[in-house]
């Protein structure tokens, strides 16, 4: 079973062979430490060696494969980045 499949079988509450994993967004100290630990160079190696079902993608470095524009045009007005609502200091 893939992730993919992993993740819409639970999405759907279908039986699954496992459960699902996500490394999640390491801060960069600590990711530092998980890279030098497995001999890796990146988020990517780490998060495929873990064996994550999921990927963090934050919203504004998605490129659609078509070009379509971003469905997020508000930004928060402390990090500046899109979001879908306020950070909670906004």
């Amino acid at each position: 079973m893939t992730g993919k499949e992993r993740i819409m079988r639970i999405l759907n509450r279908e039986e699954v062979d496992r459960s699902a994993y996500w490394l999640g967004n390491p801060h960069d100290d600590a990711l530092k430490i998980y890279l030098k630990h497995f001999g890796l160079k990146s988020l990517f190696e780490l998060a495929d060696l873990m064996g994550n079902d999921m990927f963090w993608q934050p919203c504004d470095s998605y490129d659609h494969p078509e070009g379509r524009q971003n469905r997020l045009p508000r930004r928060c007005g402390h990090t500046g980045t899109p979001a879908l609502r306020n950070c909670g200091r906004c």
